[in-house]
């Protein structure tokens, strides 16, 4: 961990060398190393992991950061101090002054957070982002309904709220409430929700022209075709806008700004489309030489993740979504290998903002894992106990959001599962699936 709490992993054993000297006739270490070294027993039960957020380049949405927290009683200063450090990435903006401008300690008092600065920003705009920047990554802090925020001398007051709910700044999430969990039925494109399959309203609901997988947004559709060398972009309304050629084509996945991204692999290396109102090809070097079989993209749109190879050569990773100042996606940042107890991963997904699920093998057959994406482990990194997923080797997996939260999954004979409320498979009725996927 670095001082901030970020974690990376070493993939491989290291070793320290001890000098040791005589000192007043006891024996001292000489040359210890920088930082501390603790058992794998200490950290996972003393640290934590929580998130710190920044905003995108643009200003108009939040970006999640993983860090780990020893836990302890000052939770919420160590959290706001954290977040006075910024992010090294040049991909993210903060509005929160550094940690020279931070008062001594933010206290807790009567559920409210007090949280106070020496100078800061003045604009209005600007105070607003900051506020949603304390506010959200003081969302984990237990007791704590408010935070109250001072710039000088003075109480800032965005909107004339003094005291700010944490309910406070939902406009700078990724939005919950928007997308829908689409599938494909026989040649129909469906709406799931939880174990209730319901046509799409309007032409594709009675034939998709013989698609193998769809992706939907609020206004448009991507379907591939059967051999997946062309994938057609139309309107809901039944309208082909255009169609491009590709060369296996995996299923296409939407993001939080309604764009389709299309990943295939002409002359063998992988390609990277994105499709808003006219196609653009990214930077896709860092995924030269890896066999992408799956891609999801985050819910802020910020970061991806891939699931890549077969087999005993099969691994998620994650890696950063690379925009310019207008927030276009223009390249993919090298990922970060994280699949961390999986075996034969497949099918990964975003779980929230900081966590992605796959499918992964076990002695219970193919179950659902979920890793954090700094590829730690410790509690967060887990299967889902108790929901033990039937063993019919499952193959697709799927998490929905907002009005359908529903975790799904199918295997190959099209049968779909979905885990239910009371925290159990399920087995949906109805015809055998062909292709299953979340808008956001």
């Amino acid at each position: 961990l670095d001082s901030q709490g970020r974690y990376t992993s070493a993939r491989d054993r290291t070793s320290v060398d001890y000098e040791l000297v005589q000192v007043d006739g006891q024996w001292r270490i000489a040359n210890p190393q920088p930082g501390l070294l603790v058992t794998a027993k200490f950290f996972a039960d003393y640290f934590r992991p929580f998130v710190l957020y920044f905003f995108d380049r643009t200003g108009r949405r939040l970006v999640p950061q993983p860090v780990h927290l020893l836990v302890e009683d000052r939770l919420a200063a160590a959290l706001v101090t954290a977040l006075t450090q910024g992010d090294p990435s040049r991909q993210v903006r903060t509005f929160v002054p550094g940690p020279d401008d931070l008062r001594a300690t933010v206290t807790v008092d009567r559920r409210v957070a007090d949280v106070g600065f020496t100078a800061g920003p003045r604009k209005e705009s600007d105070v607003e982002r900051l506020s949603a920047q304390v506010v959200w990554t003081l969302r984990q802090v237990p007791g704590v309904s408010s935070v109250r925020i001072s710039v000088g001398s003075s109480a800032v007051r965005p909107r004339n709220v003094a005291e700010q709910p944490l309910s406070s700044w939902a406009e700078f999430g990724a939005g919950d409430d928007a997308g829908g969990t689409h599938a494909l039925v026989g040649d129909r494109v469906v709406e799931v929700d939880a174990g209730d399959v319901a046509r799409l309203e309007g032409p594709w609901g009675a034939s998709a022209g013989g698609a193998a997988a769809v992706a939907v947004t609020d206004q448009r559709l991507a379907l591939v075709a059967k051999n997946r060398a062309s994938v057609r972009i139309a309107s809901l309304t039944g309208k082909i806008r255009r169609t491009l050629t590709g060369t296996d084509l995996i299923d296409p996945v939407t993001d939080v700004d309604g764009q389709f991204w299309l990943v295939d692999s002409p002359g063998g290396d992988s390609r990277v489309r994105v499709v808003a109102a006219a196609p653009a090809n990214l930077d896709s070097g860092s995924l030269k030489g890896l066999d992408v079989r799956s891609l999801d993209i985050s819910p802020e749109g910020a970061r991806y993740v891939v699931t890549t190879g077969t087999g005993a050569d099969a691994s998620v990773r994650v890696g950063r979504v690379v925009r310019d100042a207008r927030g276009a996606p223009t390249g993919l940042a090298r990922p970060r290998r994280v699949d961390v107890g999986g075996v034969q991963p497949r099918s990964a997904v975003w779980a929230d903002d900081v966590r992605v699920s796959f499918l992964a093998s076990t002695d219970a057959g193919i179950q659902v894992q979920t890793a954090l994406i700094d590829g730690s482990t410790g509690p967060i990194s887990s299967s889902n106990v108790g929901a033990v997923l039937p063993d019919v080797d499952t193959s697709r997996l799927v998490i929905g959001s907002g009005s359908d939260a529903s975790t799904y999954a199918t295997d190959p004979r099209g049968r779909m599962w979905y885990l239910s409320e009371r925290g159990t498979w399920q087995l949906a009725a109805g015809d055998p699936v062909r292709s299953l996927g979340h808008s956001r």
